[in-house]
C-alpha cells in the first residue's frame, strides 16, 4: 500500500502515479489480472517519460510539469485506457510538487487508429456497414493520446469516418482522408483483426487544435483557470488549466473564434473573479500558442 501524503511529491515538477490493472470481473468481483512491464507519458509538445510497473501493478513518475498524456497502444491486442465506453478523458496534468493518482485499465480491442493529443471532445469516430448502411458504431473510446479503439467489431467491410461537431457545424472525412464517402478506402475486419492502425493525417481532420498560453499574473495559484471558445456569442469548447500554464482547445478549419481566460477563485470569499480582454482568432494548421493574460477585477486581496 502507498499513501498520497505528499511526502515523497517534491519539486521540481509533480508526480504522477497509478494502478494497472485489467477490466473488472464481474464474476469474480474484481479486476482481471494483466502483465504490462511499463508506461510511458508523453509531454504535450515535447518529450516521452517511461516508468516501470512493478509487481503489483503500480507506476509512478516524478518530477513533471505540464500536460501529459499516456501512450494507450500497448500491444496489438490491448491498450491503456483512461476511461470507460464513449467517454472523452481530459488530458492529465502535473503539479508543482503534488502528487496526481491516475490509474490505468488495460482493455482489449479489435480496431485501432491515430488522431491528434486532446482530440477526443471535439469528434466522433464511427465504423458504418458498407452493404446495410445500419446506423453507424461509435469507437468505444478516443484516449488523450489521440487513438481511437472499436472493441470488437463483427467481420464485414466499414466505412471509418470522423465526424466533428463544434458549434452546431457538422463536418466529416472518411479515411484516409477524403470527403466524399463514395472514395473513401474500405475498412475489410475479420474475426481475428489485422493488427494495422488506421491513421488520419493532421491536414486531413475537419478541426485543428488550438494551443494556449496562460500569461501568469500575481497570485495565479489561488485560480482555476478556463480557457473558452466563442463563436457568436456561444461556447463552442472549454478548457480548464490547474498547475500549468498551457492548454489546447480544438475549432472547426477555418471558422473565426472569440478566445476569452476566466479565473475562478479557489476561495471565492477571499479574491476576486478574474477574466481577460477577447482575443480573435482563425483556426488553422500549425497555429503558434495563443497568449492570454487575465485582468483580475479592482479590490483584489
Amino acid at each position: 500500500m502507498r499513501t498520497l501524503d505528499g511526502s515523497h511529491c517534491t519539486a521540481p515538477g509533480g508526480t504522477i502515479l497509478g494502478h494497472v490493472h485489467g477490466e473488472w470481473d464481474r464474476d469474480k468481483r474484481g479486476y482481471k489480472t494483466v502483465k504490462v512491464e511499463s508506461v510511458a507519458f508523453a509531454e504535450l509538445g515535447g518529450k516521452t517519460h517511461s516508468a516501470a510497473i512493478d509487481a503489483d501493478g503500480i507506476y509512478e513518475l516524478r518530477h513533471l510539469a505540464g500536460l501529459y498524456v499516456p501512450n494507450s497502444l500497448v500491444d496489438e491486442h490491448r491498450y491503456f485506457s483512461l476511461g470507460w465506453a464513449y467517454s472523452h478523458p481530459s488530458i492529465p496534468s502535473a503539479y508543482e510538487g503534488i502528487c496526481n493518482e491516475l490509474d490505468l485499465t488495460v482493455r482489449d480491442y479489435q480496431i485501432t487508429g491515430r488522431l491528434l493529443p486532446g482530440i477526443g471532445p471535439s469528434v466522433n469516430v464511427e465504423l458504418t456497414d458498407v452493404q446495410s448502411l445500419s446506423k453507424p458504431i461509435r469507437a468505444d473510446s478516443i484516449e488523450p493520446d489521440g487513438r481511437f479503439y472499436f472493441h470488437k467489431i463483427k467481420p464485414g467491410e466499414y466505412v471509418l469516418s470522423v465526424v466533428a461537431n463544434i458549434g452546431g457545424t457538422n463536418r466529416s472525412v472518411f479515411y484516409p482522408g477524403v470527403t466524399d464517402r463514395a472514395k473513401a478506402t474500405h475498412v475489410v475486419i475479420h474475426e481475428e483483426g489485422s493488427g494495422r492502425s488506421y491513421d488520419f493525417e493532421e491536414r486531413v481532420l475537419p478541426v485543428v487544435p488550438i494551443p494556449l498560453a496562460l500569461d501568469p499574473v500575481a497570485n495565479s495559484d489561488k485560480y482555476l483557470w478556463d480557457f473558452q471558445l466563442r463563436e457568436g456569442g456561444n461556447v463552442v469548447s472549454t478548457r480548464r488549466v490547474e498547475g500549468t500554464s498551457t492548454g489546447l482547445l480544438y475549432g472547426m478549419r477555418d471558422a473565426v473564434y472569440q478566445l476569452q481566460l476566466y479565473g475562478y477563485p479557489r476561495k471565492p470569499l477571499e479574491d476576486n473573479y478574474c477574466q481577460s480582454l477577447p482575443v480573435s482568432l482563425t483556426a488553422t494548421v500549425g497555429m503558434a500558442p495563443i497568449h492570454v493574460t487575465a485582468r483580475c477585477a479592482p479590490g483584489d486581496r
